[in-house]
């Protein structure tokens, strides 16, 4: 339900034969956990670069959406905001996943990380949930080291 009218969220084809109701979704092919990564990355940087988290929140998990409002999300990476950081060269490289991902007891992915820059490295962690048909980022850590 959004801004009190109900739309519809996902539409997916069942897939052919059985499949256990409790097991967690598979982990997606190291292809699709780079790109994973980079579209996060992505989005983060449009916020950025747009000084508002309202882009990035757009793109997250329903349940992260639900837990942070635009404005706390601007409270929480503030310092990025703030810092000037011309953060699109990030947008050319492709990310090294350094995690051997899993999808957890409750269904979420966590991938973790660098990417390949000098003099300082940028660090992440990124997880995901699986809504409706595709891999939504649940939660977002960057650091530079």
């Amino acid at each position: 339900k959004e801004k009190d009218a109900w739309k519809i969220y996902a539409i997916q084809k069942p897939a052919a034969g059985l499949k256990a109701e409790s097991s967690p979704p598979a982990v997606p092919a190291k292809s699709a956990q780079v790109a994973l990564v980079k579209q996060s990355m992505r989005d983060f940087i449009i916020s950025i670069n747009n000084k508002s988290m309202e882009h990035f929140r757009s793109t997250v998990s329903q349940l992260w959406q639900k837990q942070y409002t635009t404005e706390k999300l601007n409270q929480a990476f503030k310092v990025i905001i703030d810092s000037g950081v011309n953060w699109s060269v990030l947008n050319d490289l492709d990310p090294v996943i350094v995690s051997d991902p899993v999808v957890d007891k409750d269904g979420v992915l966590l991938l973790e990380g660098h990417y390949p820059t000098k003099p300082g490295r940028v660090y992440f962690k990124q997880k995901y949930i699986y809504e409706g048909v595709a891999w939504k980022l649940l939660g977002f850590n960057i650091e530079v080291m």
